[in-house]
């Protein structure tokens, strides 16, 4: 039996690292990304996110897992899985692009790629 869950259940899975683990495939076009970017600082990333008001309880619409971090080649990398890429580019144009074009951060070309299986951990 394939199991799908809200975006809200998988962020706050993933977030907290729950005990067991929930294997399902997702429904196409659920799409993953990736952008790796050298020039970009955790505390730039962290006071976009601020400013953005994201969090585990407030996910973008359509967001099912968000993870950053500095990547052992130096760069700041940021992994996405969205529901859907209408839900990703409608969350970049009102959202994020407008921000980043604020701050005068340059966003780098994301690698985009169709979601084949997604496992989390579960409670």
């Amino acid at each position: 039996m394939v199991e799908f869950w809200e975006a809200a259940d998988v962020v706050d899975a993933v977030l907290h690292l729950r005990p067991a683990v929930r294997r399902h495939r997702h429904p196409a076009p659920s799409q993953a990304r990736r952008h790796a970017d050298r020039g970009r600082t955790q505390e730039q990333y962290d006071a976009m996110v601020g400013q953005l008001g994201v969090t585990s309880a407030n996910p973008p619409d359509g967001a099912i897992l968000h993870f950053a971090g500095r990547g052992p080649d130096g760069r700041w990398w940021v992994v996405e899985v969205w529901e859907s890429e209408e839900a990703a580019h409608k969350w970049d144009e009102e959202h994020l692009l407008p921000l980043m074009r604020q701050v005068g951060v340059e966003r780098p070309v994301p690698a985009v790629w169709p979601v084949h299986n997604l496992i989390t951990r579960q409670g």
